[in-house]
């Protein structure tokens, strides 16, 4: 099978798929609004224009060959674009207790509904039975308490934490990195 084209399973209210053109609006939706990226490490997308052109980059599509990449999260009822799921080598990040390292953001509308828990298994889910891998890690800002709980519901435990370097503050954020077994979710 193609890896490429490959994506987690549906979920009883979520559908994915790979991130297209077509997806540029709510793409900068997701990378412009403040309380979206306010604990992510890249910065705010400043235009409709950045977005279409990330998007068709080949730096944005160069892991999807091996499974990896970024996932629109769909509404099962309405085939809307919420959110995104995304999964690249965690080499990539300096860490190494996991292979990939998995990502997620979704519009502030559909917050506080288990929608990020929901998609996020998915793609456990996909990475331990789909790609076979043994481990997933994330990080995660220490300030970002909402992510840190869809972590724990899925079993995922704190590895390590560091200061990252800050840009606007004397202050470095604390970044954690929490990790899950293949062999967790079989427990």
């Amino acid at each position: 099978m193609n890896k490429a084209s490959m994506v987690p399973a549906p979920t009883l209210r979520l559908a994915f798929r790979r991130l297209q053109a077509a997806d540029a609006a709510v793409f900068f939706q997701l990378n412009s609004i403040p309380a979206v990226v306010q604990y992510t490490a890249r910065p705010a997308l400043a235009s409709l224009e950045a977005a279409c052109k990330q998007l068709s980059s080949a730096d944005f599509s160069q892991h999807d060959a091996a499974g990896l990449g970024r996932f629109a999260v769909l509404d099962g009822k309405t085939g809307a674009v919420i959110g995104l799921v995304g999964l690249r080598p965690a080499s990539a990040e300096g860490i190494s207790c996991a292979p990939v390292l998995l990502g997620f953001r979704f519009l502030p509308q559909i917050w506080g509904q288990g929608i990020a828990s929901e998609a996020a298994a998915a793609v456990v889910q996909y990475v331990f039975t789909q790609l076979q891998l043994p481990a997933v890690a994330a990080t995660v800002f220490a300030a970002n308490k909402a992510s840190q709980r869809v972590l724990a519901k899925l079993g995922f435990s704190l590895q390590t934490a560091q200061q990252t370097a800050s840009v606007d503050t004397d202050s470095a954020p604390a970044l954690l990195t929490y990790y899950l077994a293949a062999t967790a979710q079989e427990a």
